[in-house]
């Protein structure tokens, strides 16, 4: 019998009982530590293999403690955290290999509540007409399985899948896509959901594709609106019938959600998620509570942002942290909107995050002059100013001469000044978003 998800969460300080996790996607931004390796196939030694996946791991650990600092417990694994996994070209027996350490991510996980998942690429196709292909997508899905495995997870943390192509016949795709999937283990079935895309298969195509498999369907709002060309005013309807796919043992329904980046190509996803738009989203579906995943240039800026802003007025410490970390960023654009923040700090014990992030975004829509520019990068040279070297003072005001100039961007004088930043260990500048956006 398949039993239906309520809808209620059972537990992670992310979540109430009626509001699911908010999370995001892979690169955790403006964090040392955090970025994953990767390495061609030419130089893909054994040694070399398990060199990057060591690093890797070590990585994935300081994302996961950076998000549970945050309250951030929904989390997309990156697929490049085994390298070549799954092919001839990798056969280490990666998961005995680092046991110890994927137990120590899996107490982690497990003991903070977290509900991570995985999303294999765009060449992970298992209708594709080719059979080759075919092999290399379960091959694909195996590992995956086996990642999410290894750190001990239940069936909730998911396998995000796209149907994949119609080649020329959607309906004969459709019928490869449930043929292939009832002949996958039952490692891979159990985790694996299926979410509509942008061009080939509707909401609609795999609300279908789950009457035949029973296989739960995540709700991609974005790509429902690039589907239909055009802006979807409620979202509920069809929201609501995908939750009604998630099983009990699959765990609250899971969602994504994005936005169009102005001026860019029909389904370019935002630099950031816009307050105004996500507040008017959120509460339109809030009742029905899914887990949130955003698919957003900026990560997990724009996590930490949705969390503050459905939880309201949060202390005056929570939220000057990420002020702590914008303000170079914010003085570099915009002087003005960096006056109005200090001031919506100084008149509030618990200051509007709406009003704060609408004036973060009001800061990201302008541009930083040359002046500005050279402003900002006064102030953080102070943090040097007194211990750099005569060399380092020479090299810096060179490059800062070559901007005011127009022979140099501003980029050069930001990258020695982080360069400064790690050589003298200033932890309070290599967390700022000055040098990453």
């Amino acid at each position: 019998m398949n039993t239906k998800n309520t809808g209620r969460d059972t537990g992670g300080t992310g979540a109430t009982r009626d509001t699911g996790k908010i999370g995001y996607a892979c690169v955790t931004v403006g964090v040392p530590g955090t970025s994953m390796r990767t390495c061609n196939r030419r130089f893909a030694t054994e040694g070399r293999l398990l060199e990057i996946i060591a690093y890797n791991l070590e990585a994935l650990k300081n994302q996961l403690a950076y998000n549970k600092a945050r309250d951030i417990l929904l989390f997309r694994i990156s697929s490049d955290i085994v390298p070549f996994a799954g092919t001839p070209i990798n056969t280490l027996d990666w998961t005995a290999i680092f046991g110890k350490e994927f137990n120590c991510l899996s107490n982690l996980i497990l003991g903070s509540g977290f509900r991570v998942s995985m999303h294999p690429g765009q060449y992970t196709v298992l209708n594709s007409p080719d059979p080759g292909v075919v092999e290399r997508a379960i091959a694909d899905l195996m590992w995956h399985a086996d990642f999410l495995d290894a750190l001990g997870t239940s069936r909730e943390s998911k396998i995000v899948l796209h149907v994949g192509g119609v080649y020329g016949d959607k309906s004969s795709a459709m019928k490869r896509f449930i043929g292939r999937y009832r002949l996958l283990p039952d490692k891979v079935r159990s985790r694996l959901v299926i979410e509509n895309d942008e061009r080939s298969f509707s909401v609609q195509d795999t609300l279908s594709i789950h009457d035949e498999l029973g296989v739960p369907v995540v709700y991609d709002s974005f790509h429902r609106e690039v589907f239909e060309g055009t802006r979807v005013e409620s979202h509920r309807d069809l929201l609501q019938r995908c939750a009604r796919t998630w099983a009990f043992g699959d765990g609250r329904q899971k969602i994504h959600y994005s936005q169009q980046e102005p001026e860019k190509r029909k389904g370019a996803h935002s630099e950031t998620i816009r307050t105004d738009e996500f507040i008017k989203f959120f509460t339109s579906i809030r009742d029905i509570g899914p887990d949130i995943m955003l698919e957003v240039k900026d990560k997990n800026l724009s996590a930490v942002k949705c969390l503050h802003l459905i939880r309201g007025r949060a202390p005056h410490s929570r939220l000057e942290e990420e002020w702590s970390r914008y303000k170079y960023y914010v003085m570099e654009r915009s002087p003005e909107i960096y006056a109005s923040i200090r001031r919506l700090f100084s008149g509030s014990a618990s200051p509007s995050p709406e009003d704060f992030y609408l004036f973060i975004e009001q800061a990201g829509d302008s541009e930083a002059s040359v002046g500005r520019a050279e402003n900002a990068a006064l102030h953080v040279w102070g943090y040097f100013s007194d211990r750099a070297e005569d060399r380092e003072k020479k090299e810096f005001f060179k490059r800062l001469e070559a901007c005011r100039d127009g022979q140099a961007s501003i980029e050069s004088v930001k990258k020695y000044l982080f360069r400064l930043a790690e050589r003298y260990d200033e932890r309070y500048l290599l967390q700022s978003l000055y040098f990453y956006l």
